[in-house]
């Protein structure tokens, strides 16, 4: 049976499974809780398509914070030639793992 939802999380847009976990940018809630994602852009049952103008009204999925953790580190680097300017920075950007538990219909 082919069940899938493409969803707006956080500004970005997600192909998403049941059993599936995705990574997004950080989400300020504590690891163990539980998401109601409802900007659900298409839906997918069993070859039945279901498209929403922009959103679906119906359809939510149930999904579950599992983790918190911070990329690899980057090295910003800004010059000006000839002007003796010479920055440099690092960044690591903060993300947040999330497992899909089911579609509620």
């Amino acid at each position: 049976m082919v069940k899938y939802a493409i969803a707006e999380i956080s500004g970005t847009q997600f192909w998403i499974e049941e059993g599936m976990e995705i990574t997004l940018d950080r989400i300020k809630r504590p690891v163990g809780t539980f998401l109601n994602i409802e900007r659900i852009l298409l839906f997918n049952d069993n070859y039945e398509f279901n498209m929403g103008r922009p959103y679906i009204k119906n359809i939510k999925v149930l999904a579950q914070i599992t983790g918190h953790y911070k990329t690899k580190k980057i090295k910003i680097f800004k010059m000006k030639a000839k002007k003796k300017y010479r920055i440099q920075k690092n960044a690591r950007q903060m993300k947040t793992k999330i497992f899909i538990h089911k579609f509620i219909v």
